[in-house]
């Protein structure tokens, strides 16, 4: 019932009036998420938050994206094609991987970052947290892969 309340509180407001963007890009996703009948991606800009996309994190952006994808697939995919290459510069910068490309063959997208030798324990998490946001932010991949670039040494 809070919910219904809620989503009728922000929906009709315009993307230029939300003050906290991260705040309501978690409700939109949380309300989203209990009810798929409560969208309020068609008042999320993707054009206004790729703008500055520095002034938000990538948890936010990434969040938006995904909600975009999810309640309005045809603008989000719209917006993709003309933004693709700025999207995968942003991710690469901002996962601080080596490098980001997309396998068209096999619809996958592959995330390569250096992973250093005092980090070799969290291999793993590493690859799964910058697979999240890729994935969050570019939901429209069959196959995500991650390879960890391992510095090698040769003493001679």
């Amino acid at each position: 019932m809070r919910q219904v309340i809620l989503y009728r509180k922000l929906l009709p407001l315009s993307f230029a009036e939300i003050k906290d963007i991260a705040s309501y890009a978690s409700i939109s996703e949380w309300i989203y998420n209990i009810n798929s009948e409560f969208n309020l991606s068609a008042s999320i800009s993707l054009d206004n938050i790729w703008i500055e996309p520095e002034k938000l994190t990538l948890e936010c952006i990434s969040t938006l994206m995904y909600i975009s994808y999810c309640g309005n697939k045809d603008v989000y995919m719209e917006f993709v094609g003309r933004n693709l290459k700025r999207i995968l510069t942003y991710l690469k910068q901002k996962t601080k991987s080596h490098k980001i490309f997309i396998d068209s063959e096999k619809n996958a997208i592959h995330v390569e970052y250096i992973l250093r030798l005092r980090n070799i324990k969290t291999g793993n998490e590493q690859s799964v947290s910058r697979l999240k946001y890729v994935c969050r932010t570019l939901p429209i991949f069959d196959l995500y892969c991650a390879d960890a670039l391992k510095p090698t040494f040769d003493l001679v």
